[in-house]
């Protein structure tokens, strides 16, 4: 069972959304998602989930259509409890966490979707579907600063690929000291790792990584870039052949706590991967 139209096929969602399109690119200022970059160009498909009795990031997100996000399970339901559709918020169209800015929209949500196999312990099947609470007489316009992802083809990408993590987390120890929102939308490049790159990480990962798990991220180096605390639900994408960006994972866990830049241990990203549950995602 899925939870996007049956009749929405890929051709269709790029014909009438054009997904998978950033603005042109600019400039690019050093800051982190830990070791990445400020990005001054949008990723137009980024959206934020708040708590809606204080508008604080709980998690991000990826827009799929004018009417449904798509996140991690354990942003809706995790180990410090569960949240339902009145107590979240979603952002689109932002970039500066701080600023009121023209494509700025918070919508309600009408309902989530967990996936039914989600484990909180293991954070297996760490998925989940928000449906917009959506006035149909006023839809989501998408601009040029405002569409959805493209979903992936079924094992599209391989191991070796780069591509991209974006997300308002925390950028450094400093920031998960004292729980520091990113102010602007950060991006970090990162290449895609085979299972058996990741499971062979021992203690750290081992068993834990299933097959319907991506680990990203590099293994050596002073500075690697990673995703960390307030980047969950996020997207991990990548750019097709035909040169449409695609939503490859999901930001779902790791071993780097602290979010240190060098961490002792080699801790990539996982990310739970979009193309194992696209029977899921579409009807």
């Amino acid at each position: 069972m899925g939870l996007l139209p049956s009749s929405l096929t890929e051709n269709d969602v790029k014909s009438v959304f054009q997904c998978g399109v950033r603005p042109k690119d600019e400039m690019v200022f050093r800051g982190r998602i830990v070791e990445g970059l400020s990005s001054k160009t949008r990723w137009p498909w980024m959206v934020q989930i708040l708590r809606k009795e204080d508008r604080e990031l709980i998690c991000g997100a990826t827009l799929l259509s004018d009417r449904h996000v798509i996140t991690a399970g354990h942003c809706i339901r995790g180990k410090d409890g569960e949240y339902g559709p009145s107590d979240l918020i979603v952002r689109i169209g932002d970039h500066y966490l701080n600023e009121i800015e023209a494509h700025e929209q918070d919508i309600n949500i009408e309902c989530m979707f967990m996936h039914p196999n989600y484990d909180a312990s293991t954070l297996k099947n760490d998925i989940a579907v928000i449906k917009l609470k959506v006035d149909e007489r006023n839809p989501i316009k998408f601009t040029s600063d405002l569409l959805p992802a493209c979903l992936p083809n079924k094992r599209e990408f391989k191991a070796g690929t780069e591509c991209y993590i974006t997300g308002w987390g925390y950028r450094d120890f400093i920031d998960y000291y004292y729980d520091l929102a990113s102010p602007s939308l950060t991006e970090a490049k990162v290449p895609l790792l085979s299972s058996r790159e990741c499971k062979n990480l021992g203690r750290v990962y081992g068993t834990d990584v299933t097959k319907k798990m991506q680990c990203a991220g590099y293994l050596t180096g002073e500075s690697r870039a990673d995703t960390c605390k307030k980047d969950s639900g996020g997207p991990l994408v990548c750019q097709s052949k035909d040169g449409s960006w695609k939503l490859w994972g999901i930001t779902s866990w790791g071993d780097n706590t602290f979010c240190e830049s060098s961490p002792t241990l080699p801790s990539p990203g996982v990310y739970t991967r979009v193309d194992k549950y696209l029977s899921w995602i579409n009807i």
